[in-house]
């Protein structure tokens, strides 16, 4: 998981996915509640069409007892979806429709029939029935000539179809957001291929190709953000070629001072003897037995000179034993010398590694 999200590509992907995935989910609750908003909202027109024109359409077949046009009327209610069922009563609480015909002409005991019936007003309720939220429309059925109603109508409205339509809707809302994450996420990965990653790989490349011996800026600049980023590089590239060329003119002339100054001491304070001085390479530096001094280069390496195994051995002696004076008596050019070796740590100097000083033993004594 963690390499997953180590790349930049997956993720800008991770992050449209869930940024995508986020905004579609509010929209969809957002929309699913404005449809059921709007559904709810027609069903209650429906039923205030149902109280000013079915009622009418019921009353009148009611006050002039005719049944067949009473069924008709009611035959036409039950087949909308969104009607569970409809029971007409007279104004005594007889049942005059039911779709059960066995409760045809019992007494119906309900107290919001009783109520409509009794003050002469329409009763719109919402409750749950056996099938869920329903919404209970009861309209007493008035004649003209009669102060009273006659009877009243009770419908039972269901929101289970708008519930079905809603789960219809947010299935097809479901398979759109898919096609368009789908979508979504491909040309997030064109553009982040395009605006990112070929910018970012060119720049892998060009810091690549920068010489560090010469450290010269070879990348594009231009007016886009990777251009002035470019920009930057470049102009770090050219400090740290002038911080690299201060500090490698420091080390030179340090270098030069410090083969002066050893030169000089050497020369001072062991005037009758012979002194070698070698660089960390066993390159001789200077050698006051024939004259060298340390402005002159000297091409003699220190191991082509030594052929006297004693010599060797104290030489190999000085360097285990950086920072200690060796002592020994060693043949140099044919010659015998008390010699004294001495091997700088590497922390103690820049460029002399090791100083010889030989002595003839007639000068000694």
């Amino acid at each position: 998981m963690k390499s997953f999200f180590a790349n930049l590509e997956y993720r800008f992907v991770a992050f449209t996915a869930v940024l995508f995935l986020a905004a579609t989910l509010l929209a969809q609750s957002f929309m699913i509640r404005q449809e059921r908003a709007a559904l709810e909202t027609r069903l209650g027109e429906k039923a205030a069409f149902i109280n000013t024109f079915y009622a009418f359409l019921i009353a009148d077949a009611l006050s002039r007892k005719d049944d067949v046009t009473l069924l008709q009327v009611i035959s036409r209610l039950e087949e909308d979806q969104e009607i569970s069922s409809v029971i007409v009563v007279d104004n005594k609480g007889e049942v005059r429709y039911h779709i059960d015909a066995e409760k045809v002409g019992t007494l119906w005991n309900d107290p919001l029939l009783t109520k409509a019936l009794q003050s002469g007003d329409g009763i719109l309720t919402s409750g749950r029935n056996s099938g869920g939220r329903s919404l209970t429309l009861i309209s007493p059925l008035k004649v003209s000539g009669q102060s009273s109603p006659i009877g009243a109508v009770k419908i039972d409205m269901t929101y289970r179809h708008i519930d079905k339509l809603l789960e219809r809707y947010e299935l097809s809302l479901r398979l759109v957001i898919v096609g368009l994450a789908i979508s979504c996420v491909g040309f997030m990965l064109n553009f982040v291929r395009r605006w990112f990653l070929s910018p970012l790989t060119h720049l892998k490349k060009s810091i690549a190709n920068i010489n560090p011996l010469t450290l010269e800026p070879n990348l594009l600049e231009t007016n886009s953000d990777f251009g002035q980023v470019h920009a930057e590089l470049n102009l770090l590239v050219l400090r740290l070629k002038a911080e690299l060329q201060s500090q490698q003119a420091a080390f030179f002339s340090g270098a030069e001072n410090e083969k002066i100054v050893i030169d000089k001491i050497a020369r001072s304070l062991m005037p009758e003897s012979r002194v070698l001085v070698a660089d960390r390479d066993n390159r001789v530096l200077s050698d006051t037995g024939n004259g060298t001094g340390p402005d002159h280069e000297v091409q003699s390496h220190l191991l082509d000179l030594i052929t006297d195994a004693n010599f060797a051995n104290l030489v190999g002696t000085a360097f285990q034993k950086e920072g200690e004076t060796v002592k020994g008596t060693v043949i140099f050019q044919e010659k015998s010398y008390d010699a004294v070796v001495l091997c700088l740590p590497d922390s103690q100097s820049k460029v002399v590694k090791t100083l010889i000083a030989l002595r003839a033993p007639s000068a000694a004594a």
